[in-house]
């Protein structure tokens, strides 16, 4: 599996969890998903940063480019004078214009995509938390009906089979059934906790009761 030192100490357990007996609403769980998802928040972090390179550039566009350097002269008896000199270009015609009219369409632009992406986080965790909802009431159902039903077939079809009423083939027809009925009860288990580790993937955090 690619694993080494500490990591080889994992061990499986014995069984999956049990079902919870309630889960978070939708609008909680979307506002985890906008809160820590990663996707979200780097479009936050891209939309903030284009809010602060357009205000920067807003505030500095009257001000010019500033040279600074040394000028050295010659006197007429060959001396020569070393000093400063300073340079100040004032915009007047070209003030940024181009540069904030940029800006400005980036900023539109990463604000669609901000909106964009909540709106597809929100959709995928409604999406995820309906398949969520729909494996846990089919892991109960399985348990408290299916099974108690399938378990008083085989056991009336063991009776008709000991008075010798009905062939072997009905008897083990009945105990496929019995079994084919445990088999869908654990899918259905673990449907429930796969779909529950996709919604904690599109929510971004883990669903835990603390985390609540």
């Amino acid at each position: 599996m690619g694993l080494w030192g500490n990591d080889t100490s994992w061990t499986v357990a014995e069984q999956l969890p049990e079902i919870p007996g309630s889960e978070i609403s939708t609008s909680r769980l979307e506002s985890l998903a906008l809160k820590h998802r990663s996707d979200q928040t780097a479009s936050r972090y891209e939309l903030a940063s284009l809010a602060s390179a357009l205000h920067t550039t807003r505030t500095y566009r009257y001000i010019g480019v500033l040279e600074v350097g040394a000028n050295i002269e010659t006197e007429t008896d060959g001396t020569k004078l070393t000093g400063p000199e300073f340079s100040v270009s004032l915009p007047i015609f070209n003030q940024g214009q181009g540069k904030i009219a940029k800006l400005e369409a980036q900023q539109r632009q990463a604000e669609m995509r901000f909106k964009g992406k909540a709106i597809d986080i929100r959709s995928g965790v409604r999406e995820a938390r309906g398949r969520l909802l729909a494996n846990r009431s089919a892991a109960p159902y399985y348990r408290g009906n299916l099974l108690p039903e399938r378990l008083k077939i085989l056991n009336q079809t063991q009776l008709q089979y000991n008075a010798m009423q009905i062939g072997a083939a009905e008897l083990l027809m009945a105990r496929k059934g019995r079994l084919d009925t445990e088999r869908g009860y654990i899918h259905s288990w673990c449907d429930f906790w796969i779909s529950r580790k996709d919604l904690e993937r599109a929510v971004g955090g883990n669903l835990s009761p603390g985390s609540k």
